[in-house]
């Protein structure tokens, strides 16, 4: 769990060492916006599922995944999108571990405990939590309530009382300049 993004160079190194370390096929978001997390890890994952509540995001990240075959786009909620996702995958038993990246929120909208309550009892999972309270970097904070440990801890022991946790820190973090993106370094477009 981490405040972490595609952009961040090292958070990306970090997923990829969590898909081989835990043979993940399968990358999970919440938060669509415009697709770019979905685009670059459709590069990195078998698949890719993601959901966004607001419509017209929705369909301009359709439109940007274009013909991209391993990357599904729901318009739903978060909660809903993750309870569909978890009957589906525990209706076809399966071993497999599943990458969560947990990102949605609108103004005055926050899921992150409906989220974290919809996988709860999902064992084989490793979920980052984005927007997470790192000293120095951004984080969200709706109505005075700090998206850290303290409001997340028991939502995420519900899901699995196992879990090990780690966040990145602000020396830790290198993120993608604009040059580098619009040079396409490290980045699918």
């Amino acid at each position: 769990m981490a405040n972490l993004c595609w952009l961040d160079k090292i958070a990306t190194k970090n997923y990829l060492l969590l898909r081989d370390r835990f043979a993940i096929c399968h990358f999970v978001e919440t938060g669509t916006a415009e697709g770019n997390s979905a685009i670059f890890y459709s590069k990195h994952f078998e698949e890719v599922w993601t959901c966004e509540v607001d419509l017209e995001l929705c369909k301009k990240a359709d439109k940007r995944a274009g013909e991209i075959q391993n990357i599904s786009i729901t318009n739903v909620s978060s909660p809903e999108f993750l309870r569909l996702f978890c009957k589906v995958y525990r209706d076809k038993p399966s071993n497999e571990t599943i990458l969560f990246f947990l990102d949605a929120h609108t103004p005055g909208n926050w899921p992150i405990l409906d989220e974290l309550k919809a996988l709860e009892g999902f064992l084989n999972c490793c979920i980052v939590i984005h927007d997470f309270k790192v000293p120095g970097l951004g984080y969200l904070s709706y109505n005075g309530q700090d998206l850290d440990m303290a409001h997340v801890r028991n939502a995420l022991l519900a899901v699995n009382p196992d879990f090990h946790f780690y966040t990145n820190y602000k020396g830790g973090t290198d993120i993608y300049t604009l040059e580098e993106i619009k040079a396409g370094v490290g980045v699918p477009w």
